[in-house]
């Protein structure tokens, strides 16, 4: 088992979530604030990891 990890990121760091979706144990629970909506949770799976994925994808 893997030891639980905290970032903490104080400013415009949202899309640290991506990688960290990206990287993170399967079955792994990311938990991240998102505006106007408040906390999300999701759990990792290989939809999740892939949807990530296609999104840093987009950005290059």
């Amino acid at each position: 088992m893997t030891a639980p990890v905290r970032l903490i990121v104080n400013g415009e760091e949202d899309l640290l979530v991506l990688p960290v979706c990206i990287h993170a144990p399967e079955n792994s629970v990311v938990l991240y604030g998102q505006p106007n909506k408040g906390l999300v949770l999701v759990q990792i799976n290989t939809e999740i990891r892939n949807k990530a994925q296609s999104l840093l994808d987009m950005m290059k």
